[in-house]
């Protein structure tokens, strides 16, 4: 048996005690809640709201062993009806609380016995509820995309129920950190959805168990490729952090995340491919004859050289058959211009900072004539200035995108947004540095 399939034998092996321990760690209100029946006698208002509760319990329990398909809007129509339904139910046991106490008062031994019990059972189903609250306050996007990542045949009901747990946020006094600096979870999930969004069979990908013999498309190469050979491309660098992002395009904090890992900051990119598009030898721009499309710029004058070591693992062809072309999209999804704007403006900081050869034709190439123009701003100017300077030592000349950048509400003062580049500016380059200065080095 081949390392590739032993691999994937304890993927499944992993992902199938994990729903097992889903089952038993987490109880699905839908399942497991249950309205006391003394909170039921209290009033007949009680009774009333108990019973409609119910009734909707049953519904969205009908469709939680329905399938969850393609459709994101699917996704958002059953998360909006858990949401309500939770937010209802909490409503009415903190009214069944406040009733059983008041009876309490007046009630005799026997009866305050019974009453206690009562108020026991409403705090076991608080509980249940409040599992549930707590993961949609705490990034009901996070379940969103973890939901939608999920294969198409997943039952609904089981990727809520495994997206709410991966989203729990952490007790205050956790000995440990869940979520890492990239959460697995959110990591697959962003694969997942990119290969749906972009790969015209990407729903049958996700279905099929062995993944090393499925191929998926990488639209610079213009071919498709064995899934490990595959990387799922961010746009703009998860390092950068969520709060920053957000703040970068003016976007409220809890944003980031959105802005992060959204299947519109991302792309399936074969392997070698998706390197030099990290460390900034390759940008994509907008093609200036067709608004909708993209194309490849190799910066890179070393890969531009013809040679035999200078052959593109993806297209066994050199460097330069990717150059100037055209993406390939199997789909009619397109990445995000904010985001392929603000990923090409960090990598010719980068390049003039090491003054990589090539460094002083970078800005004619990617930000030549009207190919970003926008309808309104992109991202906020201030601290893309603050990050030219932290990155690339200046702010010269770097003044490129038409109305791409502009001016958004709640601004730090220069101090804090100097702070920040420098964060955003060490993530990025700490990671990059070796493979700018090996150009150099030519």
């Amino acid at each position: 048996m081949d390392e590739s399939t032993k691999d994937e034998l304890r993927r499944n092996s992993k992902h199938s005690k994990m729903r097992e321990s889903l089952q038993s760690a987490f109880g699905d209100p839908l399942e497991d809640f249950k309205i006391p029946i003394a909170v039921r006698h209290i009033s007949s208002a009680m009774e009333s709201q108990s019973a409609e509760l119910e009734d909707r319990i049953r519904k969205i329990s009908a469709s939680s062993d329905e399938q969850i398909g393609d459709e994101p809007s699917r996704t958002i129509r059953y998360i909006d009806q858990r949401e309500a339904l939770v937010e209802d139910l909490d409503v009415h046991l903190k009214e069944g609380r406040r009733m059983v106490r008041e009876t309490m008062d007046q009630a005799s031994r026997p009866e305050r016995k019974e009453l206690k019990r009562t108020l026991t059972e409403l705090d076991q189903s608080d509980s249940i509820v409040l599992k549930e609250r707590a993961a949609l306050a705490a990034n009901r996007v996070r379940v969103e995309y973890s939901m939608q990542g999920q294969a198409s045949s997943v039952k609904i009901g089981e990727a809520y129920r495994i997206a709410i747990t991966d989203t729990l946020p952490e007790p205050a006094d956790a000995s440990y950190n869940k979520q890492q600096k990239r959460s697995p979870s959110d990591q697959s999930s962003f694969r997942n959805r990119l290969i749906k969004t972009y790969c015209s069979e990407g729903s049958r990908y996700l279905e099929t168990p062995e993944f090393s013999s499925t191929k998926i498309w990488c639209p610079i190469s213009g071919r498709e490729f064995y899934g490990d050979s595959m990387q799922a491309a961010h746009i703009v660098p998860h390092s950068i952090g969520e709060a920053n992002a957000a703040y970068l395009f003016g976007l409220k904090p809890y944003e980031g995340f959105q802005v992060i890992w959204s299947e519109r900051n991302g792309l399936m990119l074969h392997q070698s491919i998706e390197k030099i598009f990290d460390d900034g030898r390759l940008v994509i721009v907008p093609d200036p004859t067709d608004d909708n499309e993209f194309l490849s710029i190799v910066l890179s004058q070393d890969l531009l050289r013809q040679g035999s070591n200078n052959i593109c693992p993806a297209t066994d062809a050199p460097w330069s058959s990717i150059h100037n072309k055209r993406l390939q999209f199997q789909t009619g999804a397109r990445p995000g211009k904010r985001f392929m704007y603000i990923h090409a403006l960090l990598t010719l900081l980068r390049r003039r900072r090491y003054i990589v050869p090539g460094w002083e034709k970078d800005r004619d190439q990617v930000f030549t004539g009207q190919i970003w123009a926008t309808p309104g701003k992109w991202a906020r100017r201030s601290m893309v200035q603050a990050l030219a300077v932290e990155i690339g030592d200046s702010w010269d000349n770097i003044d490129v995108g038409g109305e791409a950048l502009g001016d958004f509400p709640d601004g730090k003062a220069p101090e804090e947004e100097k702070k920040l580049a420098t964060e955003v500016g060490y993530s990025i380059l700490k990671t990059q540095d070796a493979d700018m200065e090996l150009e150099v080095d030519e």
